[in-house]
């Protein structure tokens, strides 16, 4: 990280501070497990351990397994494991580190039913948690104190989770950057864990509740509202503007999306205009961030936000709300050329008609990337 760059991560850490108040948890709560959803909706899943895995099913029963286990989806809360069937949901533990997918993790395993599968839950401390998301968010090459406040954002994103999704779908956050980027055992680092430790129970509260404390590597010069991408009204997180970097690979971009692949986002966000015409950015922010897109099709015209169209096509694909529009096709198999502004800059709030599907987009806002 570039000495410029780490005096902007201090010039935001210390305004943010200044308007948020930084309190310790009380022993209980500081203490609290969270669970973290590792695969969702799958037909099979595979854990081991370097020790046998011990595996108890809602019916209460205990199994003794091996130090790998397949757990194959059987029917409405049921999964298969070898010979044995298994009641859901079930929990999975082990004297060694648990592992899937290649990385360990710390804590132990739930398999959940879920719609379309099996749901693998990670169940830990949170302070274990955290350990395998700050280097996945910072590098630990910066500045201990660097470290120490993402330590606390992070802590503070991830409790704000916990109060609003428990209950909610079967687990408190994912392991990607629809929450935090997780990644267990594989993730930790002497650095990140010394500000885990240094600031354990610490997190940022406004008029006595958890703050919401979304982040992002790169705004593109400005950052948006939060009631343009998620609703609400909070007063320290307003859209501002912020000096432009080039450090990011991400600084600028381009992608393309077929028509067809357009209508699949739209419909993923619950917009179904039938054979798409045309989609346009319909308003944007001060800061010309497009924060809600109309799309025109054979069966009408729907409003939506585009950070609802954003999370829908992949915010891999289309990694920022900040986006004009740049060229229109009349094939629906036909790429669509999606091309990032340079710097932050008035998006016009429509463009022309046409036969086919314009589109554009670029780096994202503090409350997206």
């Amino acid at each position: 990280m570039s000495l410029l760059r780490k005096k902007c991560f201090f010039r935001r850490t210390l305004l943010l501070v200044s308007i948020l108040s930084i309190v310790m948890l009380p022993q209980t709560a500081a203490a609290r497990t969270v669970s973290v959803g590792l695969a969702i909706g799958q037909s099979s899943v595979s854990v081991s351990s370097s020790s046998a895995l011990s595996a108890t099913d809602g019916s209460g029963k205990k199994h003794a397994l091996g130090t790998t286990a397949v757990f194959r989806s059987a029917g409405t809360n049921i999964v298969v494991v070898g010979n044995r069937t298994l009641r859901l949901p079930v929990n999975l533990s082990s004297r060694h580190p648990l592992s899937f997918n290649k990385r360990r993790y710390r804590g132990a395993f739930r398999l959940l039913s879920s719609d379309s599968g099996i749901t693998l839950l990670n169940v830990l401390d949170l302070e274990e948690y955290l350990r395998g998301v700050l280097k996945m968010e910072v590098n630990p090459a910066w500045s201990m104190e660097a470290l120490k406040a993402q330590a606390v954002i992070s802590r503070t994103y991830a409790i704000r989770s916990v109060l609003q999704n428990r209950g909610k779908g079967g687990y408190d956050l994912h392991d990607t950057v629809m929450s935090q980027v997780y990644r267990g055992m594989n993730a930790e680092d002497p650095k990140t864990d010394q500000a885990i430790r240094a600031t354990k129970g610490m997190v940022l509260k406004y008029g006595g509740e958890i703050a919401f404390t979304p982040f992002h590597s790169h705004s593109g010069g400005a950052t948006a509202d939060v009631a343009t991408v998620w609703g609400g009204n909070m007063p320290y997180l307003k859209g501002v503007n912020e000096d432009f970097r080039t450090e990011s690979p991400h600084s600028t971009w381009e992608a393309s999306l077929s028509a067809a692949q357009i209508e699949d986002a739209l419909r993923s966000a619950g917009v179904n205009v039938g054979r798409l015409q045309e989609l346009r950015v319909e308003q944007s922010d001060p800061f010309g961030r497009a924060t809600t897109l109309r799309a025109i099709g054979t069966s009408g015209s729907k409003t939506l936000k585009s950070h609802s169209f954003r999370m829908a096509a992949g915010s891999n694909v289309i990694r920022s709300t900040l986006f004009s529009i740049s060229s229109a096709v009349s094939s629906s198999s036909a790429p669509i050329p999606l091309t990032s502004l340079s710097q932050p800059k008035p998006v016009p709030p429509s463009l022309p008609a046409g036969t086919g599907v314009p589109t554009s987009l670029t780096p994202m806002s503090a409350a997206e990337e």
